[in-house]
Formats: C-alpha cells, sequence, structure tokens
C-alpha cells in the first residue's frame, strides 16, 4: 500500500467513524494499526460446503489491527466510498511504471 493510498483510505475512515473513538471489543484498547494491505473475502453464492467459487463476487477490506491484543476487524472499502479513487490511484501507478519502462 503506497503512503497516498493509505492517507486516502485513513481521511475516508476518519470521516466515517466522525471522531468517534474506536475501542477493541476484546481488551478496551483504542490504539489502531492499519495493516499494508486489503483483505478479498469471496462471496460464495450458496449456502453448501461445496468448495470456493473464483471470480465471483468478493468484498474488498481493510484490516485494523488493536495493537494491545491483536484483535483485527475488517472494515469494508466500498462502504467508505474509496475503492474507485483506490483504483484510480493504481492506474496511475501502472502507467508511470509503463512510461518508465519505455523511457530506460
Amino acid at each position: 500500500m503506497t503512503s497516498e493510498e493509505r492517507n486516502l483510505i485513513l481521511e475516508a475512515l476518519s470521516r466515517s467513524i466522525g471522531g468517534v473513538k474506536f475501542i477493541c471489543s476484546l481488551c478496551g484498547g483504542t490504539r489502531w494499526n492499519v495493516l499494508d494491505g486489503v483483505v478479498m473475502l469471496p462471496l460464495q453464492p450458496e449456502m453448501k460446503a461445496v468448495g470456493l467459487v473464483i471470480g465471483g463476487p468478493a468484498l474488498t477490506l481493510l484490516p485494523l489491527m488493536c495493537n494491545h491484543c491483536g484483535c483485527t476487524v475488517f472494515v469494508n472499502l466500498a462502504k467508505l466510498g474509496i475503492l474507485k479513487k483506490l483504483e484510480d490511484i493504481e492506474a496511475l501507478q501502472k502507467g508511470d511504471e509503463l512510461i518508465n519502462e519505455a523511457l530506460s
């Protein structure tokens, strides 16, 4: 995760919770670490234990870990309204990489 992506996520998260102190449900801690990446959680179309469906719908989640006990919670990035912005940042970075490769 780039610093630009991290800042975008932190700003959106701050707007979403509106200054409310986020308290760990296990230990009561209030210090959290944004882990460096996202979790893709696939949505299974049926309630059967048939196996994992690849290529179907998935949730894009940001993991937050309590600095005291390690309890980890997930925030849905689509609900924060920033998935498109993150995709735009990634597209710009890939474009820059292609330009740099062409110039090398």
